[in-house]
């Protein structure tokens, strides 16, 4: 028995037509691997740089309150959200040094919705941490006696022992060996900014070094000539009050005008500056050299390098500083030295 023609076209159409939904289904899984997939990428991204922003808010309130730690970083958190992620948990640990924003959104899918799939979700999470600082390298070979000074106020340091400041043997590369006589002193000054430069080590804070047998004026004015030249960073170009932590922020952290030398105290209680004696860093604090005048007068010192001017600041340490620097392990509430904030995670 035979069959009509058009009757066999009738079936054949029925399994294109069976084709056709089974390609548009794996058409819809592609589109919504590539469109809605995308879409989940760029969203995630966005989530992540609202986590980093809300754990760096917060964590600069740290140790000191982990309470308005954790409000500074939901309100930031929420600040910056303009499309709808919420704050799933903010946490801190390590003895108040470290904190970790999670933050969600659902993320619409066009494509994955006509799947019947249900509504996926993107999740970011940074940590964030304040860490002292125990060393510092690249610092000048001079020293400031405890209490001798006021953040933010400038100091004229001067060969006089009244003044409580004068100059040090830090340890210096390449061996890390103790600095000594005038020589090392103008390289010293020198450090990053002129190919003889010496480089201090990262001197751990508590160690035992010693000062100088006198101020060696000409080696003060050769090493500063060096470094300073003819700079004309001012205050304000190199530092920026930072509004959440009322600390200063060093936004030209390789600018000659910016210095870290150390805080001491003798070893054998002596008050005031006592030459060739040993003496125990017990903080490091950036300055600023030079008067502050705008534009800054050069060069910072007076009196062929009898007297040098300094602004002694409490600054939160740049996180891109190209200086090797150590951080303490453990968290010494008395210490107020400068301090990183950083995303670890």
């Amino acid at each position: 028995m035979s069959y009509p023609a058009w009757k066999g076209m009738r079936d054949e159409s029925g399994q294109t037509l069976v084709l056709i939904s089974l390609f548009m289904v794996v058409l819809c899984g592609f589109l919504a691997l590539v469109i809605d997939g995308g879409n989940m990428f760029l969203q995630r991204r966005h989530l992540q740089g609202t986590a980093d922003a809300a754990a760096m808010a917060g964590v600069r309130e740290l140790p000191a309150s982990v309470g308005q730690a954790s409000s500074v970083a939901e309100e930031y958190a929420e600040s910056r959200n303009t499309d709808g992620a919420d704050v799933q948990s903010i946490d801190v640990s390590e003895g108040s040094s470290k904190l970790k924003v999670m933050v969600r959104k659902d993320v619409p899918g066009s494509f994955l919705s006509v799947l019947g799939m249900d509504t996926p979700s993107v999740h970011a999470t940074a940590t964030a941490r304040v860490s002292q600082i125990s060393g510092i390298g690249s610092a000048l070979p001079i020293g400031l006696l405890k209490g001798s000074y006021t953040l933010g106020t400038q100091k004229q340091v001067r060969d006089d022992p009244g003044d409580k400041a004068g100059l040090l043997y830090p340890e210096a590369e390449p061996s890390c060996s103790l600095a000594n006589g005038g020589n090392d002193v103008r390289q010293l000054i020198k450090g990053p900014f002129a190919g003889d430069g010496m480089i201090a080590c990262p001197t751990p804070i508590g160690e035992v070094i010693s000062s100088n047998s006198g101020w060696k004026n000409g080696n003060v004015k050769d090493g500063f000539d060096t470094r300073v030249d003819s700079d004309t960073d001012s205050f304000e170009d190199v530092t920026d009050l930072d509004p959440v932590t009322g600390k200063y922020a060093i936004v030209k952290p390789n600018s000659p005008r910016i210095g870290v030398v150390p805080v001491i105290e003798n070893v054998n209680g002596n008050p005031n500056w006592v030459k060739n004696t040993d003496v125990r860093i017990i903080a490091y604090v950036f300055v600023y050299i030079g008067k502050r005048d705008s534009p800054p007068s050069y060069p910072p010192y007076l009196n062929n390098g009898k007297d040098l001017y300094l602004t002694p600041i409490d600054a939160i340490m740049p996180p891109d500083y190209t200086q090797k620097y150590e951080f303490s392990e453990t968290w010494d509430p008395s210490y107020t030295g400068p301090r990183m904030y950083r995303l670890v995670e």
